[in-house]
């Protein structure tokens, strides 16, 4: 259900923007769809290939200007300005509120000057549009063993690492927890 919506919305907004065809949207769904599935059964060199063409999808929001708002985002965060990356991010969410990467990258510039519920707030939508984006799942991990919920992060890598079995941060982060966690029990 949340997928047809999602896709009547970028239909809409695609013809409202006259940005791109209906076919060029489902078109890129459908890819995205079969590259995580993909993704899922590749081996380690095959699943680097197919997380760079997932990325390269992602950070698609349908939109020229939407891009543009996303991509100066992205430029203030890499310069460390971590407050005009989310206003550079909000800009492209009026205007693309269904981009699930735009919503991410604000989630993260979030966690950089410590604004815990927002970042949630934001990854708690990224992962509503796109269930299986993994780099939001690794970022819930992290701000969760951040406000001291390691079951919980254990669990968030482990569903990340379904989805993409490879990502190595993320496997990095839960056997920390375990080991943590054994640890603990001896």
């Amino acid at each position: 259900m949340v997928t047809i919506k999602a896709t009547i919305k970028l239909f809409l907004v695609a013809i409202i923007s006259g940005t791109c065809t209906t076919s060029q949207l489902i078109a890129e769904q459908d890819i995205l769809s079969d590259l995580y599935s993909d993704l899922k059964t590749a081996d380690a060199k095959t699943a680097f290939s197919l997380e760079r063409e997932i990325k390269r999808l992602w950070v698609f929001s349908g939109s020229p200007s939407v891009d543009f708002l996303y991509e100066k985002g992205s430029s203030a965060f890499l310069a460390g300005d971590y407050a005009t990356s989310i206003e550079h991010y909000s800009a492209a969410l009026e205007f693309a509120p269904d981009f699930a990467m735009a919503w991410f990258a604000r989630a993260r510039a979030y966690t950089y000057i410590n604004y815990d519920g927002p970042a949630l707030k934001d990854l708690e939508k990224a992962l509503s549009l796109d269930p299986r984006q993994f780099h939001a799942l690794l970022g819930l991990g992290q701000l969760l063993e951040k406000l001291d919920m390691q079951a919980l992060a254990f669990k968030t890598y482990e569903e990340a690492l379904e989805i993409h079995p490879h990502l190595a941060e993320a496997k990095k982060l839960r056997d920390q927890i375990y080991r943590s966690f054994v640890k603990k029990q001896i």
